[in-house]
């Protein structure tokens, strides 16, 4: 049945390949074809019930072959069902002629699995010996058992063109054996013999038998003899989610028949599911005309049309439509419906011969484009790191519209070019829009840290130059921190001014050792030694340093060593005080679960540390730094313990110790001066990893804030909070952590409120306290016994109070996000700033809900938003634009 089905994909494959009419990019898509051979190659209803160890692939059988369980003419099979059944398996595989009068002997076998395995072994023997073996077995075996041996040996002979035997195979099993082997056999005859061949089942019958097995030797069929009328057929089987369905779609993405395309462009006109297959399947036939016909904004009604058209266009678009792709894409297809899109463009764009023609096309593009809408077409040069995208990004850079020019920053921000510095530097040195020049600083710093962009002393003189550029002590500090990794009598000078220019205390922290850990030396970072225990790891990804405070070069991050290991530093000063620098990024989980302690010299120096649980994403630095103790030998040995998973370190440092960090330390804010934000996170029914790191980018963004993080505010004293203005929920009780304030903290906490503090709830963030009535009074509302939210989905976001300072000047906007619904209130005194409505078609309630409101105690004020469930829908502009004035009113009562 393997070779019939083998035989099948070579057919296929030459029709796509040869004079097809299935066209297309790649000369229609033998990948897709090739495919076609199902995983199983066994009969429905014919294939014994076997333990699953019996089945594994031949690393089991080639491992018993090597352990002298079977060798080649062994006249036995021995050892338990399960390894002789994986030694037949491996006389199968090797195709050892030696082994048939074993194999004739096992295939009469009471073991249904081993008998099932030595007929297929026998069958790809495929010998006359073999032949005249598996009839005598079928004379008195089990057709269930051995019909796959059968038609395995009669493709075998046929191939050799023992024409006689492979009849008598496939004669026996026609009169034998069931439905589907009939069948099968019936086409191998035809194939012998078409003018006197025992009829077969016609191919329509076939694909409605009930049998799968059957319906796949249709399918065969259907594609071997290009029959249109299985088109529909073909189609109606596409939509099952078994094994056939699955063969069915292969089928139709390279069926070479007459109006398969006119087919499947007429079932993509249907408003269900169909739709989104027939844009599958067309876009696995590399249609040529599909992107013209996907420009149809109809067509996007249906859920789901904007992913398979992405699929599609990525396929699809070719050097003379991408300007109408383009179009479309940034015209008349709604922008909630554009996210697929502009990346299966972004990706094309890529791969498109013509550089310079492409260029031409977006920017005949941005000419046209609203300015809402060229921050999304911005983003198709992420990837085109040319000197024809950096001059159409540079052009954008001088638009009057402040979000356009920081959409350019964060697009050259992802570059990994040098073609990306000398723009950046320019916009943080002389845009006249301080948040612009902000932004372009801290995208310069993230670029300079990736691996080998620039020189190290050209490195150093832009890191001079953005020093001094900086207004603020976060961008200085940041300089600093890349600075102290670097080493040199340069970079030593350069530390010792940023240190001096962010009024902060030199650490005068000097590295005594610094291991990149299973790596090669880099910087300072000396090759992997000193280590006991553990295996390497490296990618090649590029790491996120951009929050790591003391950050390796990436080049570090790249590599690891993981499991139960320790590290030995020697040469130390006996019992004196160090710091231990760790650094971690996450390089192969994309969620949380690697957890380990670290003990230094017996002692803890983190518990239960899971990185990616800390960074909220893969491959992101992130360090940690402990006080240790070089013991009385002058020793510090770090010991990493798994906990979960594996253990893992990317690099590690002994720092002297002495004198305090760099840091902003929080302060009440002066006339003028910055907002101090204490964002609240750590526990939460939301991933408030992935949402903290989003609103510490949006807040990096405005010259107006400093932000401060602290992950286990269940343990704050009321001194904590005194020198910020605003306090920022994004932490909840909800479930089962309910670690809450002590009560001294929440009296303290009404105090500040009522003096003039600013408390913001995001989201999920008043999903706590909810027996204490005076915090639920002042956040305004939260989720309670009615509530409820219907998907995620595309809204309208309605700006209810335009007289707020908040939303003063606001307009509408769409977002896609978690609509809240019938959320509770607990101060009738709330002011509703934003609402919207959320159809009962859509599982709302139809009627106005509020999104935003606002209260007030004291001289303090309360800013509740509920929009911002996901860090997309907190990076939605409207979103972004209620957080940061949202704080600001919060925080000082009014927004300028």
């Amino acid at each position: 049945m393997k070779r019939i089905l083998l035989t099948w994909a070579h057919e296929v494959l030459h029709r796509a390949s040869t004079g097809s009419r299935v066209s297309g990019r790649h000369g229609g898509r033998p990948s897709i074809a090739k495919r076609f051979v199902p995983a199983s190659v066994a009969l429905e209803g014919e294939r014994p019930r076997e333990p699953r160890t019996a089945w594994k692939p031949c690393l089991l059988a080639a491992g018993l072959v090597f352990a002298g369980c079977w060798v080649a003419g062994a006249s036995e099979f021995g050892g338990t069902p399960q390894e002789r059944v994986a030694a037949i398996q491996a006389a199968g595989y090797a195709k050892d002629a030696s082994a048939v009068d074993a194999l004739a002997k096992a295939a009469l076998d009471a073991d249904p699995a081993v008998a099932y395995a030595a007929a297929e072994a026998l069958g790809a023997v495929g010998t006359e010996k073999a032949a005249e073996s598996l009839l005598k077995a079928w004379a008195s075996g089990s057709p269930a058992t051995l019909a796959n041996g059968l038609l395995r040996c009669a493709e075998a002979r046929r191939e050799v063109k023992d024409t006689a035997r492979a009849r008598t195979l496939y004669t026996a099993c026609h009169e034998k054996g069931t439905t589907a082997q009939q069948a099968v056999a019936a086409l191998g005859l035809a194939a012998l013999d078409p003018l006197n061949a025992k009829p077969a089942p016609r191919t329509l019958e076939l694909l409605r038998d009930e049998a799968e097995w059957t319906r796949l030797t249709g399918i065969h069929a259907a594609v071997r003899d290009a029959d249109a009328a299985t088109l529909p057929l073909l189609f109606e089987l596409s939509m099952k989610p078994d094994e056939s369905g699955r063969a069915a779609t292969l089928a139709l993405a390279a069926m070479a028949a007459d109006g398969t395309a006119a087919f499947l462009y007429e079932e993509m006109k249907k408003t269900g599911p169909e739709r989104l297959k027939t844009i599958e399947l067309l876009s696995a036939r590399g249609q040529p005309d599909l992107v013209q016909r996907l420009c149809d904004v109809s067509l996007y009604a249906l859920a789901g049309v904007n992913a398979a058209a992405g699929g599609a266009f990525r396929t699809c678009v070719r050097q003379e439509n991408f300007a109408q792709a383009l179009a479309f894409v940034f015209g008349p297809l709604p922008s909630q419906q554009r996210d697929p899109l502009v990346s299966a463009l972004a990706s094309a764009a890529q791969q498109l011969p013509d550089q310079s023609r492409v260029m031409s096309d977006m920017g005949n593009q941005f000419a046209k484009t609203e300015a809402a809408s060229k921050a999304d077409l911005l983003g198709l040069l992420a990837g085109l790191q040319t000197e024809g995208a950096r001059g159409l990004l540079v052009a954008q850079a001088k638009s009057d519209d402040v979000e356009l020019r920081k959409a350019v920053v964060r697009v050259f921000a992802k570059w990994s070019s040098p073609l990306a510095v000398a723009p950046l530097l320019t916009i943080a040195k002389q845009d006249s829009e301080r948040s612009v020049k902000i932004l372009a600083t801290r995208g310069l710093l993230a670029l300079l840290q990736k691996s080998k962009l620039v020189e190290k002393k050209e490195q150093l003189a832009l890191l001079a130059e953005l020093a001094a550029v900086a207004e603020r002590a976060e961008e200085k500090i940041a300089v600093y921190n890349i600075v102290k990794t670097m080493g040199g009598k340069e970079a030593d000078t350069l530390r010792l001014q940023l240190a001096e220019a962010c009024g902060a205390t030199d650490a005068g922290e000097r590295v005594v050792k610094a291991v990149n850990v299973g790596g090669p030396a880099v910087g300072v970072f000396e090759a992997d030694s000193g280590f006991v225990g553990g295996h390497t790891f490296s990618v090649n990804l590029e790491a996120d340093v951009s929050d790591a405070v003391g950050a390796a070069p990436e080049e570090v991050y790249q590599t690891s060593r993981y499991g139960e290991m320790s590290y030995t530093f020697n040469g130390l000063k006996a019992g004196q005080a160090y710091v231990l620098r760790m650094h971690f990024a996450e390089p192969f989980h994309s969620k949380p679960g690697r957890v380990c302690d670290v003990l230094v010299n017996g002692k803890a120096a983190l518990a239960d540390y899971d990185i990616f649980a800390k960074t909220g994403k893969k491959m992101k630095a992130v360090t940690e730094r402990a006080e240790v103790t070089a013991d009385a030998a002058g020793k510090l040995v770090v010991v990493f313990k798994t906990k979960r998973d594996h253990a893992l370190v990317s690099g590690l440092e002994v720092l002297e110790a002495g004198g305090q960090r760099a840091e902003v330390r929080g302060r009440k804010t002066e006339a003028g001066g910055l907002i101090n934000v204490l964002l609240m996170t750590g526990a939460n029914n939301h991933n408030w990893q992935e949402t903290t790191a989003a609103l510490k980018s949006i807040f990096a963004e405005s010259p107006k804030f400093s932000v401060t993080v602290v992950e286990n505010p269940w343990d704050m004293k009321p001194a904590d909070i005194e020198g910020f203005d605003l306090l920022f929920n994004n932490w909840n009780t909800y479930g089962k952590d309910k670690r809450e304030w002590s009560a001294e903290m929440k009296a303290a906490f009404m105090v500040w409120v009522k003096k003039g503090g600013g408390f913001f709830v995001l989201h999920a963030g008043g999903s706590m306290f909810y027996d204490w009535e005076a915090f639920q009074s002042l956040t305004g509302g939260a989720w309670e016994k009615s509530t409820f939210h219907p998907h995620m989905q595309a809204f309208t976001v309605s700006i209810a109070d335009k007289t707020h300072p908040v939303t003063r000047g606001m307009t509408d906007f769409e977002t896609f996000d978690e609509p809240w619904q019938k959320i509770g209130n607990r101060n009738p005194s709330r002011r509703v700033l934003v609402s919207g409505v959320v159809s009962k078609e859509n599982k709302g309630s139809g009627e106005p809900e509020p999104f935003a409101f606002v209260t007030e105690l004291g001289k303090g004020r309360c800013f509740n938003l509920v929009l911002g469930h996901d860090a997309k829908a907190l990076n939605n502009a409207g979103c972004k634009t209620l957080i940061l004035r949202g704080s600001e009113w919060a925080s000082a009562g009014d927004v300028k």
